[in-house]
């Protein structure tokens, strides 16, 4: 235990928040933005602050897609329009960055969010398109097949039933996706089923 003390006193003088600190004390807003912005955003996730920090949408959209993509994730919770808003702006100034299939995931779920808070056909296909455009795009990429099971659902919302089938069934068949998922996309093979009228 006092060789573990020794140790972790010796790493107190690199602990993120202190590094964090030094450096946005030393970063100059005005010479370089878009790393104090970075900045702002580690200190924030470190401290475990869930609001934007006080900066003008015009100044923020000149940051980087992940600070962008962060802020959004916040502004979620208060206004889905706007998050939509910052996350369409990134991907049209960025559209080639690393961060675009972060951005697209997103916005797939808050257009999901907004098709539960108000059902309609439009809402639903609107939701159901960004997540055509994810699995067109990039596949296999999601960790966890998230995106297939997302699609299936909101399929499912739509009365298209037999069109979700092979989505879960692809989420059953992938040994790598582990977890969760494979148990919602069974459960949610089950329903489908049933709903189609086949009981066996």
């Amino acid at each position: 235990l006092d060789r573990y003390e020794e140790l972790a006193a010796g790493l107190e003088p690199h602990a993120p928040r202190l590094l964090f600190a030094e450096l946005r004390a030393n970063a100059d807003p005005d010479k370089d933005r878009v790393l104090f912005h970075r900045l702002e955003m580690g200190q924030a996730m470190l401290d475990g602050i869930s609001e934007a920090f006080p900066f003008p949408k015009e100044e923020v959209m000149e940051s980087s897609p992940a600070v962008v993509i962060w802020l959004a994730g916040i502004v979620r919770e208060e206004d889905r329009h706007a998050a939509s808003e910052l996350l369409l702006a990134t991907l049209k100034k960025h559209p080639f960055a690393p961060t675009r299939y972060d951005a697209m995931r997103l916005l797939a779920k808050i257009s999901e969010e907004e098709a539960q808070a108000y059902p309609s056909e439009a809402n639903w296909s609107a939701a159901l398109d960004y997540y055509d455009r994810i699995i067109e795009r990039y596949g296999m990429r999601g960790e966890d097949g998230e995106q297939f099971i997302a699609k299936a659902r909101i399929l499912t919302e739509l009365g298209r039933n037999e069109e979700a089938l092979p989505l879960l069934a692809t989420v059953i068949r992938n040994p790598e996706w582990r977890g969760i998922a494979p148990s919602q996309a069974h459960l949610r093979l089950g329903l489908a089923n049933f709903e189609l009228g086949r009981f066996s």
